[in-house]
Parts: C-alpha cells; sequence; structure tokens
C-alpha cells in the first residue's frame, strides 16, 4: 500500500515538473520572439534615407532601415553617380514583392541597393549578408567585394544561389559606400528579407564562426541521436517507433544542413541551387513522414489508421516529385511559386496539426509517460507558432523555431528511453517471475515422472512376469498384447526420463573420459539404416580418421549426437547432413550441418530453449525437449553448443567440447577388463545342461568385443555359432535350428536392419526372438515404430548381467508360447476324440442289426483307432501326415461298412510327402464330408482326399460332391457363429501353425471343398 502510495505522490509530482517546463517554454518563445523580431521599445532604424552613421565600434549593428533603392535596374557603380533616375527609399530587411506586378511568374525580378555609411576611423570592416534573394553582388567603394549566385535581367545569364555570406571592404576618408545588385525570379519575398550586419572584420568573422558552430551543434546532436537510438533498434528489433524516430532524427539533420548557414557546402561546395531545393523539399518532407510513422506506432490508440495512411501516401507522393530536381523545375515552369509554396505549407501544416492532436490526446488519455509528451506537445505548438509568425508577419525571429524543435525531440527521445526503461522494469519483472515458474516447473516435471515411474516400473514388471510365462503359459494373440504393452511402456518410461532430464534441478553424475570419436562414426553407420531418411536426404560422415578424442560421457555423447540429426532429419527435405569434426587449439569441435529449411536468427537461441518450437513447425514430431537436453548435456561435459541459420540456407550446430591432450587415445582400463575376461573364459568351464544348450546364432562384425560376447555367452551354457555377414546368419539360423539371434546393427558393410527383417518374414517374434546391439539407447523408439521386429535390444559397452538377462526372457517368453500351443492343440484335440468315438459307436451299433460280420469288421476297425491313439492323446499334439491318414482310413473303413455303394472314395496320396500337422486335423474333416455332406443325399456320393506337394508346401485338399452351403454358412462356420466341431477345430489348429492356410470353397448343391496348405518341416 505504502508503495503504491509513493508512485501516486511520484506521478504527480512529475505532472506538476512537466507543467512548470511546459510554462517556462511558452514564456521563453514569446520573450525570444518580441526580442528577435526588435517588437520590443526602443528599437529604431539606423540607416536614414540611405546613410548610416556608426559611432562605436565596439558592437555589431544591423544596417536596418530606409537604403536607396533603383528598381528594375542593375546600375554599374560608376554609372550610379551620373544616373538621372532618381532611387526611392525602401526598407530594409524587406520583401519587394509590391514593386512587381508581373503578369510572367518566370520574368526575373531586379534591382540596385544602395547605403553611404560613416565609420569613426578608417580600417578593414565586415559585412554579413544572411539572405538576399535569390542572387546578390556587393561592391563596396566601387569594387566587387562579394555576392552569391549571378544576378542578371537576362534569364540565360541568371543564376540562383541563396544563403549567408561574408564581404569585406576597407573605407576612404572615413566613408564607404555600399551597393549591392539583387536578382529574383519565380520566387516570392525577393530583396534583402533578413538584415546585414556590420562591424569590425575580426568581429563579424568571429561573429560567422559562432553561428556555423550553433547550428554543426545541433545538426550533429540531431545526427547523434539518430545513430544510438538507431543502434538501440538494432539490437532488439522490436520497437519500430524507436526505427522511425531515428530516421526522423537523421532526415532532420540533413534537413538543418541544408538551411541557414548551409552546412552542406562545407562537404559539397560546388552542389547546385536546383539539387539543394531538392534536397531541402525532399527532406524536410521525409521528416515529417517519418515523424507522422512514429507518432502513429507510439500512440496506436489515439491515432487513426486511415488518416496516417493518406498522409503517408501525400508525402511520399511529394517526396517522390520534389526529388527528381528536373521534374521539380519543369512544375516550377508551369505553376506559380506562390502556389507551391502555399501546397508546401497546407500538406505539412495538416501533417503537423495532427500529430499536435495526437500528441494532446495522448496526455489527455494519461498515456504511460505522459508528462513527457506533454513537454513535447507544448515546443511543438509553439515551434508551429514561431513558424507562422515568420511567415505571415515577415518577421525574423532567428533561430527560436530550430531550438523549440530541437526541445520537442529532445523531450520525445527522454520518453523513448522511459518507454525502454519501463520495458526494463517490466523484462525483469518477468525474468523473476520465469525463475519462480522455472523452479515451479522443475519441480512439476520431477513429482510427476516420479508418480508416473512408480506404476510404470510395476506395470513393466507384471508384464515382464507374463510375458516370460511366470503365470503360466499365454496362446499368441495374448503374447502379442502383452509385447505391445512392453513396448507401449518402454516409450512411455523413455519419455518419463527425458521430463527428468528437462528439469534443470536434476544433478546428473557424468563419466567424463576421453572418448574417441570413431563412437560417433559407427553410430552415424548405424543410423544410416534405421533413421527415415528421406530418399532425397544423404547421411555423410566426414569425420578425420585422425583426430583427437574428446573429454565426455560416451553414452551422453552419442544422445547428444542423436539429438541434434533427429532434429536435422525432421527440418531437412532434401540435400544432405553432414557430420565433421575439426580442432580448435584446446577443443574439437563437432558440426552437423544440413540443407534443410533453416531458420531466423531471431530463433538461435530459443531452440535450446525446454519445450519451445518454432511457430509453424507442429506439424513434426517432438515436444521440444530434444535440443534443451543436449544444451544441457555438453554444458556438463564443460563444453558449448550453437547454432548458425539463415532462412532457406539450412543449419549448423555446433558441439565445443574440450579434446584430449594425446592424439590417439586407447582406453587402458577398458582394454584390460576385456583382456582378462577373455583369458578367464577361456579357461572357464562351460556350464552344460542348465539351457539344454539352447542354440544361438550371432551376426556381427569380427572385432575383440564380439569374441568376448561369444566366450561369455558359451561359459553360461549356450551354443555360440558366429555370423559375419547376412547371408551366411540366415543359413545358419535355419542350418542349426537356432534358437536365438544376437544381431550386431554394426554388421560390417551390411545392415543388420536388412537382416532381422529378412529373418522375420520366415520367422515370428515367438518363434525366433531376435536381440540387436548397438551403439545408442536412442535407437529404440525408431526400431519400434518401423516394425523391424526385434523383441529386445542393448546399448554397447554390453554389460554381461544385462545380456544374460535378456536372453534368459527371451528364451522364457519362447518356452511360454511352445507351451501354450502345445495346451491349445491338446484342448482341441480332447474336444475331437469324443465326438469322433460317439459318431463311430452308432455306426457300429447300426451295423449290428443289419450284418453282424461287418459289425465285427467296424470293431476291429475300432480297435485299431484304440490301439494307435489312446497314448498319444495324453502326449502329443502334432502328428506326422502317416499316423494321421491311418486314423482317416480307418474310420472311411468304419463308413464304408455303413454306406456301402452309396460311398465312394478316391484317393489321390503322395507317400513321398512327410510333415507334421496336428492331430485329428484331416479326420473331422473327412466326417464333416460323409455326415453333412454325401449322407444328405439319396444317391450318396464321392469323397476325395488328395496330399500334393504344391511348390515348398504340401496341399491337401478334402472334397466331396454332396449338398454344399451357402455363403452365409460359410461365413458364420469362420466367425465361429455355428459350433460345428468338426469344423472349429481344424481350422483353430491350422491357424496356430506358421505358414499354413485353411480355404474353404463351398456352393449350394454342388458340393464342399476344403483346402489346407502346410510347409515342409518336421
Amino acid at each position: 500500500m505504502e508503495k503504491c502510495d509513493a508512485s501516486g505522490e511520484r506521478s504527480v509530482m512529475q505532472r506538476k515538473i512537466s507543467i512548470f517546463v511546459s510554462i517556462l517554454v511558452c514564456g521563453f518563445t514569446l520573450i525570444s520572439i518580441i526580442r528577435e523580431s526588435s517588437l520590443n521599445w526602443g528599437n529604431h532604424s539606423a540607416v536614414k534615407k540611405g546613410h548610416f552613421h556608426l559611432t562605436s565600434s565596439v558592437d555589431l549593428e544591423e544596417l536596418n532601415g530606409e537604403w536607396e533603392f533603383y528598381p528594375e535596374k542593375l546600375i554599374d557603380p560608376a554609372a550610379l553617380e551620373n544616373s538621372n533616375k532618381k532611387p526611392i527609399f525602401l526598407k530594409v530587411p524587406m520583401k519587394w514583392d509590391s514593386l512587381y506586378s508581373f503578369k510572367d511568374h518566370l520574368k526575373i525580378e531586379a534591382g540596385t541597393y544602395r547605403l553611404t555609411i560613416t565609420v569613426p576611423e578608417d580600417g578593414m570592416y565586415g559585412f554579413r549578408a544572411e539572405s538576399i534573394r535569390q542572387s546578390s553582388r556587393v561592391y563596396i567603394n566601387g569594387e566587387k567585394a562579394g555576392g552569391i549566385g549571378n544576378p542578371s535581367i537576362n534569364k540565360k545569364e541568371y543564376e540562383f544561389r541563396e544563403g549567408p555570406f561574408l564581404f569585406f571592404g576597407k573605407s576612404k576618408d572615413k566613408q564607404m559606400e555600399v551597393i549591392i545588385h539583387a536578382a529574383n525570379r519565380a520566387s516570392p519575398n525577393g530583396g534583402i528579407v533578413k538584415p546585414i550586419l556590420f562591424g569590425e572584420a575580426d568581429q563579424i568573422v568571429l561573429q560567422a564562426a559562432q553561428e556555423k558552430q550553433t547550428e554543426g551543434f545541433i545538426t550533429a546532436g540531431y545526427l547523434i541521436l539518430s545513430l544510438l537510438i538507431l543502434f538501440q533498434y538494432f539490437r532488439q528489433r522490436h520497437a519500430k517507433n524507436e526505427l522511425y524516430f531515428a530516421a526522423f532524427c537523421f532526415s532532420q539533420s540533413i534537413y538543418i544542413s541544408t538551411q541557414k548557414e548551409k552546412l552542406i557546402y562545407l562537404f559539397y561546395p560546388d552542389i547546385s541551387s536546383k539539387v539543394l531545393l531538392s534536397l531541402q523539399l525532399g527532406f524536410i518532407h521525409l521528416s515529417v513522414l517519418f515523424f507522422l510513422w512514429f507518432a502513429h506506432s507510439t500512440f496506436k490508440k489515439q491515432s487513426s489508421i486511415k488518416i496516417t495512411k493518406w498522409m503517408s501516401i501525400l508525402l511520399i507522393i511529394k517526396i517522390a516529385y520534389v526529388s527528381i530536381t528536373p521534374l521539380l523545375f519543369w512544375f516550377y515552369s508551369l505553376i506559380p511559386m506562390i502556389f507551391m509554396q502555399v501546397s508546401l505549407i497546407g500538406l505539412l501544416g495538416s501533417v503537423y496539426i495532427y500529430i499536435l492532436f495526437i500528441l494532446f490526446r495522448a496526455y489527455r488519455e494519461k498515456v504511460s509517460g505522459c508528462e513527457y509528451i506533454l513537454t513535447a506537445a507544448i515546443s511543438f505548438t509553439c515551434y508551429g507558432a514561431a513558424l507562422g509568425i515568420e511567415l505571415f508577419l515577415q518577421i525574423d525571429i532567428g533561430r527560436i523555431p530550430l531550438f523549440l524543435f530541437l526541445i520537442m525531440t529532445i523531450c520525445l527521445s527522454l520518453y523513448i528511453g522511459y518507454l525502454r526503461q519501463l520495458s526494463f522494469i517490466m523484462i525483469d519483472n518477468l525474468s523473476k517471475d520465469l525463475l519462480v515458474q522455472d523452479q515451479l516447473k522443475n519441480e512439476f516435471l520431477i513429482k510427476t515422472s516420479d508418480k508416473l515411474m512408480e506404476p510404470l516400473r510395476t506395470f513393466m514388471w507384471h508384464s515382464q512376469k507374463l510375458m516370460e510365462g511366470k503365470e503360466g503359459p499365454l496362446n499368441k494373440r495374448q503374447l502379442k498384447y502383452i509385447l505391445e504393452m512392453q513396448s507401449s511402456g518402454k516409450k512411455i518410461d523413455r519419455l518419463v526420463n527425458n521430463l527428468r532430464h528437462a528439469s534443470s534441478s536434476i544433478n546428473h553424475s557424468l563419466r567424463l573420459r576421453p572418448v574417441p570419436l570413431d563412437v560417433i562414426s559407427e553410430m552415424v553407420l548405424e543410423l544410416r539404416d534405421v533413421l527415415k531418411l528421406p530418399k532425397e536426404v544423404k547421411l555423410v560422415d566426414d569425420i578425420p580418421k585422425k583426430m583427437p578424442s574428446v573429454i565426455a560421457d560416451s553414452n551422453i555423447l552419442k544422445e547428444v549426437i542423436f539429438n541434434v540429426l533427429d532434429n536435422a532429419i525432421r527440418h531437412t527435405a532434401s540435400g544432405e547432413i553432414r557430420i565433421s569434426a575439426f580442432r580448435v587449439r584446446e577443443s574439437v569441435h563437432i558440426e552437423i550441418s544440413d540443407t534443410g529449411q533453416g531458420m531466423d536468427s531471431l530463433y538461435l537461441e530459443k531452440i535450446f530453449e525446454t519445450f519451445y518450437q518454432i511457430p509453424d513447425r507442429s506439424k513434426h514430431d517432438g515436444i521440444g525437449i530434444g535440443l534443451s537436453i543436449s544444451k544441457k548435456f555438453v554444458h556438463l561435459m564443460k563444453g558449448e553448443i550453437w547454432a548458425d541459420s539463415s532462412k532457406g540456407r539450412g543449419s549448423t550446430i555446433t558441439i565445443k567440447l574440450p579434446a584430449d591432450k594425446n592424439l590417439f587415445y586407447e582406453d587402458k582400463d577398458l582394454l584390460g577388463e576385456v583382456s582378462a575376461d577373455l583369458e578367464l573364459l577361456r579357461d572357464y568351464p562351460e556350464e552344460i545342461g542348465n539351457h539344454s544348450r539352447k542354440e544361438i546364432v550371432f551376426a556381427c562384425a569380427n572385432t575383440e568385443n564380439n569374441q568376448y560376447l561369444k566366450y561369455y555367452l558359451k561359459s553360461s551354457g549356450y551354443s555360440i555359432t558366429i555370423s559375419h555377414d547376412e547371408k551366411t546368419a540366415f543359413e545358419k539360423v535355419e542350418g542349426v535350428m537356432a534358437d536365438m539371434l544376437i544381431i550386431d546393427l554394426n554388421l560390417g558393410n551390411q545392415s543388420g536392419i536388412v537382416l532381422c527383417q529378412m529373418i522375420r518374414k520366415r520367422y515370428l517374434l515367438t518363434e525366433l526372438p531376435i536381440l540387436m546391439i548397438g551403439s545408442t539407447n536412442q535407437i529404440v523408439p525408431i526400431l519400434d515404430s518401423m516394425e523391424i521386429g526385434a523383441n529386445e535390444y542393448i546399448q554397447k559397452p554390453v554389460d554381461k548381467l544385462e545380456l544374460l538377462a535378456k536372453i534368459k526372457s527371451l528364451f522364457a517368453m519362447k518356452d511360454s508360447v511352445s507351451q501354450s500351443i502345445h495346451n491349445e492343440l491338446s484342448y482341441y484335440q480332447a474336444q475331437i476324440t469324443p465326438h469322433f468315438l460317439y459318431n463311430t459307436m452308432n455306426t457300429i451299433i447300426g451295423l449290428s442289426y443289419q450284418n453282424a460280420d461287418r459289425a465285427r469288421d467296424a470293431l476291429e476297425h475300432l480297435a485299431v483307432y484304440f490301439r494307435s491313439k489312446l497314448d498319444y492323446t495324453k502326449h502329443h499334439s502334432m502328428v506326422s501326415i502317416e499316423e494321421e491318414m491311418e486314423l482317416v482310413e480307418s474310420y472311411l473303413a468304419i463308413e464304408k461298412i455303413r454306406f456301402g455303394d452309396l460311398l465312394f472314395i478316391d484317393w489321390d496320396i503322395d507317400e513321398s510327402i512327410d510333415i507334421m500337422l496336428p492331430s485329428m486335423t484331416i479326420q473331422p474333416l473327412v466326417e464333416n464330408a460323409v455326415q453333412h455332406g454325401v449322407s444328405k443325399k439319396k444317391d450318396g456320393g464321392r469323397i476325395k482326399l488328395s496330399i500334393r506337394q504344391k511348390g515348398n508346401k504340401a496341399e491337401i485338399v478334402v472334397e466331396d460332391n454332396g449338398i454344399g452351403m451357402s455363403k452365409e454358412k460359410q461365413n458364420q462356420l469362420y466367425r465361429g457363429y455355428n459350433h460345428r466341431i468338426g469344423f472349429i477345430n481344424p481350422y483353430t489348429k491350422v491357424k496356430l501353425i506358421k505358414n499354413a492356410t485353411f480355404e474353404l470353397i463351398s456352393e449350394e448343391g454342388k458340393g464342399t471343398k476344403v483346402i489346407i496348405t502346410m510347409p515342409n518341416e518336421r
């Protein structure tokens, strides 16, 4: 509350000060105008009837009063005494427009001024003429003393040029005759329009130097102010009003240099008067234009967009034609100068009034910093009033308008500084708020990730146990769901870890040691196959072989490189992504450059902020934490990371890390550890029995580390077969009937990804587990999204215990699935046996009433069935084709006894086919053909049983010419809506076999055909 009161009191005090300063400006203006215009009492004309008497040479005198004047003549000084023409007396300073009434506005007005001066003593005297329009020539005692331009009645010889000039002369007999030729064309206000100063030569020179210094100070002030504000604008480029104000100050500095003292002559002494006039008009309009834009940009709520727009258009049109010198003077030749001046005053005056309206409205509405606005508005009002007095009353008021305009500019500059101060205060407050919010964000991320981690670990642990069959075997569909749950759980786990990394309050413990850049090259080689690169994009490894190692954490460095590469890939549609490295003194710079879309320099720092994403790029995947995590990790490794980019030309991200002092580095600790393990493992007795000599094929490059893994796995009781390329690895998988495949992604010059995809075309995830070894864990989500088919992934360097745990888990999963399939087949076997026995016993009972001998034969066939099948059903689910056919033959023999000639059987069996299939697969289908096909027809029917080789598979066909079935009934059978066990069980068992197919073809009244294809495997 006390703060608010203090702030309110301060605001009231500032308002009082601004009102006081505004009153001072008004008083200063009024007093200065009175003094400068010589309206104050006691000021009399010093020149009487063409004569001036100098009584004292201490002060400079203004030669104001009645000069002799000879209109329409430029009389030579020598001929003036003999001239019969009498002069008139013309007041100086004053325009001579009333003496001339030419209808032609281009006609030259000319005249001769004459003044006789009496001095107290002979000597050198000086004069300063401020404005003799538009050209003049001066004679003192008959000798030419100075002038500007070339006054002449002849249009060809006439040359206008305006500006202050000095001229000097010596007195003779204490007398000086001053004759001035003046000429003016196409411009009002001709003649001597400002006082001529007279005094000793030294005094005149000193006074002229002071005038130039004053104007130079004002010009330089505007110029320096414009540069300072322009520098402030380019540092942030947020406030457009600063840019407009800087342009206004610059234009004003150029305009002032073309006025009064004509400082521009110091830099361009030969500049023509026409070009000078174009510059004057051009920069005064530019100055007003930028001032208008500044006012509109600063006070948008107080200004009108439409008015600003139309005024800007008019000013720009005016600037366009006054800046083209030939066009400007062509207009002057057509239109009298007075009309041109009226249009100039009308346009600029309207804009000034509008700007003044904006300023006063801003003050009335009490915008921030309105105290500065009040003073600026009052100064601007006084400036306009002073200009009006000078223009309409033709009273010389000196530099008052210039100083008023300077005061206004200073007030507006202070206002801009005040706005910038407010911005700094606001930014400081926001920074403090952001620090608080950042801390809250970190706490939220940590608490959220901790809360998520606990149930996630429970979920992953239970799903892992289910996958391994700890709670009983799972069928294939159940295992599929478990694997999807595991994959989703891993993704959530990675996301939770990334969120923890994104928190700046987490302390990361890194193991900093020399890391060779070969690990990056190895990772890039793997990523070429793994990353989803467009066809038009190449990933180029340009890291020199002989590069020093960097001091870093190997795994963290890989994660940083991967994040940067991933970002480059997502924003590069064509071209290349190149990773290179070079040494700079005591550090190594790793550069990742791309030819992508690039970005504005505005975003070069922001892309490393947590959760920041460049606008209009939200369509790309990601949540904006990859680069922020990378920056944090690089700083923890005592390095730096920065980006360089331009829109449309790609980006380059540079990672600077300390270089190891040794050019070639070998991790002696790690090599010693590996060598010791190898020696130990070579002499270590192999564990036999625990894993029943599971066969593992290891596809890898021929390196010492991979040999070490081979020995370790052999010592753990597994049978290991090594392969160094895709082709031999695939052959060995089939040759040794592999139980698992381990693939190193860096498979020499070949791709481990391609090998994995080849294997998956033949073997399911549950049939042949695949464990992949790679350089970075960041590849895992990509492998999952590409559905390459790897069951598990492990990062180099391989941890022995982690490797063994993953292998055991995968084998447990495989055994669980195998047991599940066996149980499921046994279940269907148990269902089919009672059904078959029930139908068979009914057939024998029927035969016993008709033919005892045939019933006896049927019982013999049934005895064969019991003798060969009863023991099997207790232990097995898969049988050979011979055993299945023996069952089919026994069944059909029984049915043949029952139906006699009404049942015809066509056998087409290739006895060389040797395959395994689920028991009771063919017999139920044959039974269906008899019971639901042939037996329904009065004349009986035919059943054809065919077993033939078709390509690399065996084709089993059960066909009848019975009554058939409709499409609707077929769909019901496929969907399980019909409870015919004789169809459902064979169909379900066949679908459990990999690469096996089941096809039903039927048409009402024409019969039914079932086609089964089985792989040629036992």
